[in-house]
């Protein structure tokens, strides 16, 4: 927990006292996504690596990203804080159990998923494919091509193509 940004060791305690404390917390941040994106994109921007501060700063990024914004917090903030819960809770499996190909992609600056748990999902799950994407924040669109191409070839081999 330790190597998690305070916003995020601050939800992971929170999470033991349920869902509903969450939805307290995201109705602001729902609120300010949906009225006042520029001030949403402000808040996110302190919060990231210079990396992402540099897409953030890119307009169509920026325009992606506030369309993203919307339709999470189209209907309200009880999905986004529902979904940020369960990150914060037993998944109630063994991640060892994992028997599908798993590919994962992190940002070795990315301030929302450490490098631990990058570390702990490479240990856990079996024959998990993980590339360190180095200089890279959260929002690496830059690997979009090579982690979709990963998915599809694994899809071909599932269909026996």
């Amino acid at each position: 927990m330790r190597s998690l940004n305070a916003a995020d060791r601050c939800y992971a305690r929170l999470a033991r006292s349920g869902p509903r404390l969450f939805g307290a917390l995201f109705a602001p941040l729902g609120w300010c996504a949906k009225y006042t994106p520029g001030l949403f994109s402000t808040l996110l921007a302190a919060a990231v690596p210079a990396a992402d501060k540099h897409l953030l700063s890119d307009e169509r990024f920026g325009r992606h990203l506030r369309a993203i914004q919307l339709e999470a917090f189209r209907q309200g903030s009880r999905g986004a804080a529902y979904e940020s819960f369960l990150q914060f809770r037993p998944w109630g499996f063994d991640l060892a159990e994992v028997a599908v190909p798993t590919h994962i992609w992190l940002g070795d600056r990315d301030s929302f998923v450490p490098r631990a748990m990058g570390e702990y999902l490479q240990r856990a799950i079996p024959h998990v494919d993980l590339h360190w994407a180095h200089g890279k924040g959260h929002f690496n669109i830059e690997d979009w091509d090579a982690i979709l191409a990963a998915c599809a070839l694994d899809i071909g081999k599932r269909r026996g193509g």
